[in-house]
């Protein structure tokens, strides 16, 4: 994870806009936390884009904006315990049953 700051600061020094691809709920405040404000891509729910973001709380949009997620310890929720209940898995180790 050290590297990661560095990255955006190489990227800004730049010039250049960037957005995380995917994984909203992680990069949308991991980046804050490093001190970015960037636009952060995601998918319109329901659409299959990202299922498991589908899954977790939605932002709210004001003005093309979006509202901070709710304050949570950490990265937040980023994973819906349901939304994997839900799924077809092959779990030998019985790993998501720990979810």
């Amino acid at each position: 994870m050290r590297e990661a700051p560095p990255i955006p600061a190489k990227i800004a020094k730049a010039g250049v806009t960037f957005a995380p691809h995917m994984f909203p709920h992680a990069h949308s405040r991991v980046l804050g936390a490093f001190g970015y404000e960037v636009p952060i891509e995601w998918g319109v729910p329901g659409t299959g884009v990202d299922q498991l973001s589908d899954a977790l709380t939605q932002p709210v949009v004001t003005d093309g904006y979006m509202e901070p997620l709710p304050q949570e310890e950490g990265i937040g929720n980023a994973i819906s315990g349901a939304w994997l209940s839900e799924q077809v898995l092959t779990d030998p180790d019985a790993l998501a049953e720990e979810l």
